[in-house]
């Protein structure tokens, strides 16, 4: 197929794509140092949890078992105020048990953290065993839209500056921040977008920022509505 041959050309052939055949441009992606952001904690690399308004997750989990299946696509961020901030994505196959203890622990590590799972493949059997256990558990269904047009949605948001990727790493030989290698690899799916293999983690991604900032009250997937029924 179309996309099949995009993937082989530019991740096989190592031929470069046009960014008018990709959803998200280069001047999309904001990045910032941590020591732009108030609250985080130097010493410990990590973010003070009472800076903090939320604390996300965002799951998009494969349907088959581990030896087969599709990758599991995980983004956490952090709001505050305004800004949602990108800290950490996680990409790897696991098995339904596995996705399982991935969830709890998360709550373990942020108790107050609000986890959004894809109504979806394996999300909604998790989401049923997890029902009462899991506290701040968001299921998320996607409305029919392509996974190309959720990212889409994302876009308006990026552009603005309201979603910003964090620079957790530090550079001790030029003594400058820079993405982590599991940031650095969201990036360049993003970048590449629909012309990926594994698009799991965009899928995170994208229902991360489409869930933060398209109010239920006022929305419709991907439109965001003030009170005068305007666009936003």
């Amino acid at each position: 197929d179309q996309t099949g041959e995009r993937v082989f050309q530019t991740q096989y052939l190592q031929k470069p794509q046009s960014s008018e055949d990709t959803v998200v441009k280069e001047d999309m992606i904001k990045e910032v140092d941590p020591t732009c952001i108030n609250g985080w904690d130097i010493n410990n690399n990590c973010i003070n949890q009472l800076e903090v308004d939320t604390i996300y997750y965002s799951h998009d989990f494969p349907v088959k078992d581990k030896n087969r299946n599709d990758f599991l696509g995980s983004v956490n961020a952090y709001k505050i105020k305004k800004t949602l901030y990108i800290v950490d994505c996680l990409e790897e196959r696991q098995d339904f048990v596995r996705s399982l203890n991935f969830v709890k622990n998360n709550e373990i590590i942020y108790p107050s953290c609000v986890q959004i799972i894809e109504a979806a493949a394996n999300g909604n059997p998790l989401l049923n065993m997890l029902e009462g256990e899991v506290t701040n558990l968001r299921s998320y269904s996607p409305a029919g839209a392509s996974k190309e047009e959720r990212l889409s949605y994302a876009t308006p948001y990026m552009t603005s500056g309201h979603v910003v990727f964090v620079r957790t790493d530090y550079d001790k030989v030029s003594n400058k921040w820079r993405l982590s290698k599991s940031l650095q690899n969201l990036k360049q799916r993003l970048l590449a977008m629909p012309n990926v293999q594994h698009d799991d983690i965009c899928d995170a991604f994208s229902m991360l920022v489409n869930y933060v900032f398209n109010d239920i009250k006022y929305s419709v997937y991907g439109k965001a509505f003030n009170d005068y029924n305007i666009v936003e």
